[in-house]
């Protein structure tokens, strides 16, 4: 409870994603209520780790405070831990000031610990950062590891302090795409219709040059990937015969001012390491044949993948020319993960992290 208003956790019910949804809505966020359904209700993590924070009119219970997060098997140092990605965080206009959101999130935490979470990790934006670094204890991880491969030449201009001004009178440029991959005798690079068991043995492979991250094992991307309503991705696998060589997952989309492709995994087999390139170079030829203006990644220097990224022509997108001001950091709920969970070279993400896109 803060500021006199209970805290009760949500339940698994129409109404209750309906009041969610208008608690959103009502504050400016729209959010469809079958991405709510997907994203809460039929995710793979089997529990549902939200609290709202109510006010019990007469006219009618009212949500004041939202804190959500969404639970993972994850892989951490070996290891097999459930950990959750803090997402939705909302107070309701009407009722800040009033500490909703540090009181929301540490009984969440709270709830968290008791069910055998062992982490929070997320991507606070930058109204709600400083409140994760100062008032939750959360171990701050920033930079966010944004890339870029810009593939018209007005995107970036216009980004570019001094230039953006002029960027509308100049052409807008293709650049050249990545040239096309060769592939070795008796691969081939075919799309993915479904994830089957071989994906569950590619990322167990992938995995041990792993830290931490949540384990993108057949089941996850099945519902990331096969079953995200009102979104369309693209996935290529690279198979010798009918052995999983790697995959990767794209989408394209008008976002930021422009036409937007993200590279949202790519998951080669470390005995291949030429897979991760082929794939990288072939999301990007694909995403510029659907006339995207960009391809962006989220990939970390020291992650297994950055290597392909950067053969694919992706570089360093810079801070100040990102689109989006966006944090990451974690906090460890067991203090035997903390090591790794506060260690920024543990982490492996991608932009299947994201909840935007």
């Amino acid at each position: 409870m803060s500021g006199s208003l209970p805290f009760r956790a949500m339940e698994a019910t129409e109404r209750d994603l309906v009041a969610f949804r208008d608690a959103f809505e009502a504050n400016g966020f729209p959010r469809p209520l079958e991405q709510l359904r997907w994203q809460y209700l039929d995710h793979p993590g089997e529990r549902l780790l939200v609290d709202f924070a109510v006010d019990p009119r007469d006219d009618g219970e009212r949500v004041a405070g939202i804190y959500a997060a969404l639970p993972f098997l994850m892989d951490a140092g070996g290891e097999p831990r459930v950990g959750g990605q803090a997402l939705d965080v909302l107070t309701d206009s009407g009722y800040r000031g009033r500490g909703l959101f540090t009181g929301l999130a540490r009984s969440l935490y709270a709830r968290c610990g008791e069910s055998g979470l062992a982490l929070i990790y997320g991507f606070p934006n930058a109204n709600t950062a400083n409140g994760y670094w100062t008032r939750l204890d959360w171990t701050r991880l920033d930079p966010v590891p944004f890339l870029i491969k810009p593939l018209r030449s007005r995107y970036l201009l216009q980004r570019i302090p001094g230039v953006r001004s002029l960027a509308g009178l100049l052409p807008d440029l293709p650049l050249p795409p990545p040239g096309a991959p060769r592939l070795p005798s008796g691969w081939q690079l075919r799309p993915v219709e479904a994830f089957d068991d071989r994906f569950d043995g590619l990322w167990e492979a992938f995995a041990r040059g792993v830290g931490i991250a949540v384990r993108r094992d057949r089941r996850y991307l099945a519902w990331r990937y096969g079953s995200k309503p009102l979104e369309e991705y693209h996935t290529r696998g690279l198979f010798q015969g009918e052995r999983l060589l790697g995959f990767v997952t794209y989408c394209v989309k008008p976002k930021h001012g422009g036409v937007v492709g993200y590279l949202m995994e790519l998951i080669p087999h470390p005995d291949f390491p030429e897979a991760g390139e082929i794939l990288a170079r072939a999301a990007v030829r694909d995403a510029a044949a659907r006339r995207a203006d960009v391809v962006l990644a989220w990939s970390f220097e020291h992650s297994p993948t950055h290597a392909a990224h950067r053969a694919a022509g992706f570089f360093p997108f810079p801070e100040w020319a990102r689109p989006i001001e966006l944090h990451f950091g974690a906090l460890a709920l067991d203090p035997a993960v903390r090591p790794l969970v506060t260690e920024r070279r543990s982490w492996y993400i991608s932009y299947s992290d994201s909840d935007t896109v």
